[in-house]
């Protein structure tokens, strides 16, 4: 809650503790027909770290190309996008999204989604999800973009090495120029 309003917010944290947070900008229609979820009363944050620049597009957020450009033209190499969705619809939009976002600014999302049932919060009751990670489909990257996924609906971890310097070299010497021609 601020100023009397719930926002859904990420915060971004680091070894060092938080180092701030990103609010969501589009609320889903449960976000604002059933919870009165108010949109981000705040700018977008490309958040400087030892590994590079990165932004966060919450869910919804993503399924929208202005956000993740704009996150991209402050520096942002790689977008997270942390995600609930209840159905296989809502888990592929954020998908479709994250890998349409990564082709159009040439750069790595990485979606954490909520999976399994949690019966005691109506808020993230039913769950569908899978870890993914794509780049745009390019020079240095595998052909479908994909980096790494999890599998449907299993808890756990995936991990993925990134080297944030593939970014600038598709960008620089890709096929396409994505990133450069959408100035």
């Amino acid at each position: 809650m601020e100023k009397g309003k719930a926002h859904n917010r990420a915060f971004f944290m680091g070894p060092r503790g938080v180092l701030g947070f990103q609010d969501k900008y589009k609320m889903t229609r449960f976000e604002n027909e059933e919870w009165s979820v108010s949109s981000s009363p705040h700018s977008l944050i490309c958040f400087e770290t030892e590994f590079g620049q990165m932004g966060v597009n919450i869910c919804y957020d993503v399924e929208f190309p202005q956000f993740s450009k704009t996150l991209s033209h402050q520096g942002a190499k790689l977008i997270l996008a942390p995600s609930c969705t209840e159905t296989l619809h809502g888990m592929n939009r954020v998908h479709v999204g994250a890998r349409a976002r990564a082709l159009e600014n040439q750069l790595i999302v990485a979606v954490a989604q909520t999976v399994g049932n949690a019966p005691w919060s109506p808020a993230i009751d039913i769950n569908t999800g899978q870890a993914l990670v794509c780049g745009p489909c390019d020079l240095g990257f595998p052909e479908d973009g994909i980096l790494n996924k999890g599998s449907l609906n299993q808890p756990g971890w995936i991990q993925t090495e990134i080297d944030l310097r593939l970014v600038d070299q598709v960008r620089e010497n890709g096929a396409v120029f994505n990133f450069k021609d959408s100035f």
